[in-house]
Order: structure tokens, then sequence, then C-alpha cells
């Protein structure tokens, strides 16, 4: 309450009642109490306020410079932090390139050394498929040049064995297996044959051509017999014989014998898993139907151009069929 308000002269006056004087110096005496004490209250408060605001702006230079070295502590940490994770990540980025260089020479070196093995393989298999399809060609014609009667199958190709046409009637001659055996052979290639020439004599004269049969003279002379000797038949080689003298020839490998050894033998080395059997045909005219048909199977002829080819040669062959699956699968292998 300020001191205007307590010191006033605007009461109202009337006849009866305090002394003027006395309330106006009371109210000056409350007034000047009044002001004393705010001035008190007054210069008691500055000091607190000062203190306090030296002491608030002395917290916040003390919280202001702690925040900064705390922000310089941040910042220097997350430095070391982001230098030693690009130090790291330079360290594995160059291991992981040494690394990959490391695998892709490998690689290479490991690549380059399986080309050259299988280049080396390739020439090696090639090497021997031309040195044994040369063995192969000249075992064919000492094969040719052993059994009579064979010939070259085509002008300017390797000469096959061609096989003369069988007489009808007559059985495949056997090779005796003892002496027995070759007595009676003996013995029988000895016997003379009967055979009896037409009955073409005239008649005779006297006779009549109108009367029966039976009204006919009987002095016809018998057919004159006359007795030949039958000459020896021609045996023909089995395989087993060709197989017991073998043509001395360089082996590439084992499937080169093995390949030799069924040209010879003919179907004698058979393996047991085959799923059908060699064809039933004579053992001269098997072993020269089966050597053209493994030599034109390793030229690369298909199977119509072989079959042709034996039947062009051969004639009718039977079961050419097995024996045409025989020999592409031994030339398959």
């Amino acid at each position: 309450m300020e001191r205007e308000e307590i010191v006033r002269s605007d009461f109202p006056t009337v006849r009866k009642g305090w002394s003027p004087e006395a309330v106006e110096a009371h109210l000056n005496a409350v007034a000047d109490w009044v002001a004393a004490t705010a001035s008190k209250a007054r210069s008691k408060a500055t000091p607190a306020a000062d203190a306090a605001s030296e002491r608030i702006g002395a917290i916040l230079v003390a919280a202001e410079s702690s925040a900064a070295e705390i922000v310089e502590e941040a910042e220097a940490e997350a430095d070391r932090i982001v230098a030693a994770a690009h130090a790291e990540a330079d360290q594995i980025r160059a291991a992981a390139r040494t690394e990959s260089e490391e695998t892709v020479s490998a690689a290479s070196r490991e690549a380059s050394g399986r080309i050259e093995q299988a280049q080396a393989a390739v020439e090696g298999l090639v090497a021997q498929a031309d040195k044994l399809r040369s063995q192969v060609g000249a075992l064919g014609r000492d094969l040719a040049a052993s059994v009579p009667g064979f010939g070259p199958a085509n002008a300017g190709e390797p000469e096959l064995p061609v096989m003369p046409d069988e007489p009808e009637g007559l059985d495949e001659p056997e090779e005796p297996e003892g002496p027995e055996e070759v007595a009676e052979q003996s013995a029988e290639a000895d016997e003379p044959e009967v055979e009896a020439e037409p009955a073409d004599a005239p008649r005779p004269e006297g006779g009549s051509g109108d009367g029966p049969a039976s009204e006919q003279p009987s002095a016809e002379p018998a057919p004159k017999r006359r007795l030949r000797r039958r000459a020896p038949k021609p045996k023909a080689a089995k395989p087993e014989a060709a197989k017991s003298k073998p043509v001395q020839a360089k082996a590439a490998g084992p499937s080169d014998e093995e390949l030799i050894a069924q040209l010879r033998a003919g179907d004698s080395d058979r393996a047991a898993d085959e799923p059908a059997p060699a064809p039933a045909i004579s053992g001269s005219e098997h072993g020269a139907v089966r050597l053209v048909a493994m030599n034109m199977a390793l030229d690369g002829a298909s199977r119509e151009q072989i079959a042709k080819q034996i039947e062009a040669e051969f004639g009718t062959v039977d079961e050419v069929d097995a024996l045409l699956d025989d020999v592409l699968r031994r030339a398959s292998r």
C-alpha cells in the first residue's frame, strides 16, 4: 500500500468526531512505518537475488564448460572409433583382395592343368583310335589273305573276305576231332558214288509204238552206270582254329586285345550278360560277315549301310539283326 493511499485528506467532514489533526498524525506515522518496512524488505531481498543470480550464472557456466568437454570427448571417441573401423575395413579389404587373387590364381592354374590333361587324354585317345583302326585294317587284310576264295569287297576299300556260294543240299563240313573220325571221313571220301545216266537210248527198230506198254519188247538194254569217286570235301576253318593261331600284332591296351580276340574268335568270347546270342550261321560265313560289319562300324558306317553291304556281298544271312546289334555294341565300347 502506497503512502499516498494512506495519507489523504479527502475524508468527509462532520460536526462531531475525531480531531482531524490527530487522525492526520496517526496516518503519517503508519505511512512512515510501512515505508520503512518495505525499504528493509527491499534491502534484504536484493543481496539474495544477486547471490542467486550469481550462483545460477556460475552453474550455467560450469554446465556449459562441462557440456563442451563432454562434446569434445564424445567427438574424440567417435573419431577414434571411426578411424579404427576404417583401419579394420582396410585390413579386411586387403585380406579379401589377396585371398581372392590367390583363389583366382589357383583356379587358373588348376583349370590350365585340367585343360592340359584333357587335351593330352584326347590326343592319346585319338592316337589309340588311329592305331586300333590301323591294326584292325591290317588284321582284316591278314584274314582276307589267309582265307582262300576271298577278294576285295569294293575297289578303293580294304580287301574284305567274299565267301563263294555254297551248293544247296550240302551240310557244312565239320573238322574231325580224332584219328577215328579222320579214318571214317577218308572211307566216305573213297566210297564210290553210283550215278544213273539218263534213259534216252533208242528203242529197237522192230518195236511198235502204238501198242500198250506191256506189249513192248523187253530186250531194251539197261541204262549204263558209271562209278566216280567223290572229291574230298574242303574243310572250312572254325573260329576255334583261328583263335588257336592268332596273328601277332601290337596291342594298344586291354581294349585292343579284347577287340582283336573278338574279331578272330567270333562269338566264342561273348560275355555272360549279353542280351542276345550270336547268329547261328556257318563258321566261315559268320567270321566273314562279322569282319565286314566290324570294319564298317569302326569306319563310322550306319546300321543300314552295313546291312546293305552284307546283303550285297553275302545275300540273305540268318539273324543278321542280332549280328548287327552285337557288332555295333562292341564297336561303341
